[in-house]
């Protein structure tokens, strides 16, 4: 909504998205917003061509713990800070960087630069990410000084309604509320998940994108964790330890260890610490009691 009411005023929004994994090149989400500023034709071509070249797809993929850098390492980030600002001093910007908790070395070195030494223009730099993904990354730590931070809670019944009218293009059915509301927690991405797969035709169909995140989400947990997690999705929504313990035939010291990883990793939340615990949203529990081989 900011970015739309951004370009409705004339204000430049260039957006760069973070790859999970380690397969984009160094600096892929600053390319993304490069790009984005050259086709906008800002009179800065040259420039941003020069700097392309320098940050560009052919430089090697950059891990999340190793910044790459194709050149000079402080010469590139003050190139790319330098074209930035250039940008915004010629029309007022607005730079999204989205998931950077999946975001390179690199790119997060290029956000503090440009963060710290772009002053004096009107530029806007946001970064959104998963706070649940946080604990893994420790790097994004040193981010926090920079900028003011602005947690988004979960939506109340009203606006899960009203966001699902907008989803739908029309009032929902009070069936379909109803899910959304008992399901979906107040996320808003789960939201517009199912009110995708309502608008061609069946609500009751899982929806594919949450069951990639959910998946996305179990990938991060080791073998035992992943293991024990689905387990608990045959207990229901809410489980305790010690059910989770006994259906798996293991020891509560090993429960709660898995239990720990899966809390960091956004997959459930406390209830009552070290006895109760709920997946966070039920589509989430859904989503893994879904992949258990059928039984006969």
């Amino acid at each position: 909504e900011l970015a739309a009411a951004a370009q409705a005023d004339g204000v430049g929004v260039h957006w760069g998205r973070c790859w999970q994994g380690d397969v984009a090149p160094a600096f892929w989400p600053w390319v993304q917003v490069l790009r984005s500023m050259e086709a906008d034709d800002s009179g800065l071509r040259a420039q941003l061509v020069d700097v392309l070249a320098l940050i560009g797809p052919r430089s090697r993929p950059s891990s999340r713990g190793e910044a790459t850098t194709p050149a000079d390492g402080f010469v590139v980030l003050d190139q790319l800070a330098s074209v930035v600002s250039a940008a915004a001093r010629a029309r007022t910007t607005v730079v999204v960087i989205e998931d950077l908790q999946w975001a390179d070395a690199s790119s997060l070195q290029a956000f503090a630069h440009i963060a710290t030494t772009v002053t004096g223009c009107p530029l806007l730099l946001i970064a959104t990410l998963r706070s649940t993904d946080e604990a893994s990354r420790t790097d994004l730590g040193e981010l926090a000084r920079l900028a003011p931070r602005v947690d988004i809670a979960a939506l109340s019944d009203q606006e899960v309604g009203e966001l699902l009218a907008v989803a739908l293009g029309e009032q929902p059915a009070e069936l379909l509320l109803d899910r959304v509301l008992d399901t979906c927690g107040g996320n808003p991405f789960y939201i517009r998940a199912v009110a995708e797969t309502a608008r061609h035709g069946d609500a009751d169909v899982f929806p594919t994108s949450v069951r990639g995140v959910v998946l996305g989400q179990l990938a991060a947990l080791d073998e035992s964790a992943r293991s024990l997690i689905t387990v608990a999705s045959v207990l229901g929504r809410e489980f305790t330890t010690r059910a989770l313990a006994s259906i798996a035939h293991t020891d509560l010291s090993t429960v709660l260890d898995a239990i720990a990883h899966a809390e960091r990793a956004g997959v459930v939340r406390a209830v009552s610490y070290g006895t109760r615990y709920a997946f966070v949203h039920d589509l989430v529990r859904e989503a893994i009691y879904g992949g258990l081989p059928a039984q006969d």
